[in-house]
């Protein structure tokens, strides 16, 4: 599945509108990529700093267009990953795709260095008498986990022995997605009004509640902001997976290093690309 920004501004750019300024902001989107450091790959995060930096081309009079925008770009993502995931099939995978799958879940450490898997080991075995819970928080709309969790049995994924009980791995398959999914109000936008140029539209109505995510979250009466911190705070590691953390998700870098910094035991460890 092909969920990459770069991947969408692509396909989003071969649209047209006969709104002009909706198709201002396409071309505005265009150019910019093209632009400024054309060999750069961009990422989600760059283009929700961009829709903050975009805020310059309007005013209190003209905020309405802005808007307009902002639920364009919604409506394309939406459209454009319902698109990608009706081409994903579970199906395509092997009975050993799944094998090495289910075995990445429960061990995660297994392509860290020598001595980061020594210290997870040293730590597992100090806690071999609990159980291990693994929950997983999602910033993609997508539901392609949740596909491939399905094929997954409805039973712990690694078990062992204990001073004669039996203790294992066992996941959530409630996934939590932070910013909502293609059928349940996509959310993007900053972190905080330090993200938006033009400081004059903060305090027009409803312009804030579409902008900043948080109280976007809020004003649609979900609760995932909530639940993700209570997950965070319950959790002794925490595994970033082929996550784009940017500056518009600053609120869950501070999180987690305060969580960190609560208990010297805790660890995050984030999988990124090799070179």
């Amino acid at each position: 599945i092909e969920s990459s920004y770069s991947k969408f501004y692509e396909w989003c750019c071969k649209e047209k509108t006969n709104v002009e300024h909706i198709q201002k902001f396409r071309d505005n989107i265009n150019n910019d990529v093209k632009s400024d450091k054309p060999n750069e790959e961009k990422y989600w995060a760059d283009f929700e700093l961009g829709l903050g930096k975009y805020t310059e081309n309007f005013d209190k009079e003209t905020v309405q267009n802005y808007l307009d925008c902002l639920e364009d770009a919604q409506q394309s993502i939406r459209d454009y990953l319902v698109e990608q995931e009706n081409e994903f099939s579970v199906e395509a995978f092997t009975d050993d795709s799944f094998i090495a799958f289910t075995k990445s879940i429960w061990n995660f450490f297994d392509e860290v260095s020598d001595s980061e898997r020594q210290e997870i080991n040293s730590y597992l075995n100090k806690h071999q008498g609990e159980h291990i819970n693994i929950r997983f928080v999602t910033f993609n709309y997508t539901r392609t986990l949740e596909h491939l969790l399905e094929r997954i049995p409805n039973k712990p994924l690694h078990t062992w022995r204990y001073a004669s009980t039996d203790y294992g791995y066992h996941f959530n398959r409630n996934i939590l997605h932070i910013h909502g999914t293609t059928d349940n109000f996509p959310v993007l936008g900053v972190y905080d009004t330090t993200q938006i140029t033009n400081k004059e539209l903060v305090d027009t109505e409803l312009f804030s509640q579409f902008l900043i995510k948080a109280q976007n979250v809020q004003a649609l009466g979900k609760l995932w902001y909530r639940e993700a911190e209570e997950w965070i705070s319950n959790s002794k590691f925490i595994c970033l997976i082929g996550l784009s953390l940017g500056e518009t998700d600053t609120k869950w870098w501070l999180d987690i290093v305060k969580w960190l910094k609560a208990d010297e035991t805790r660890r995050v460890h984030i999988y990124g690309k090799r070179d």
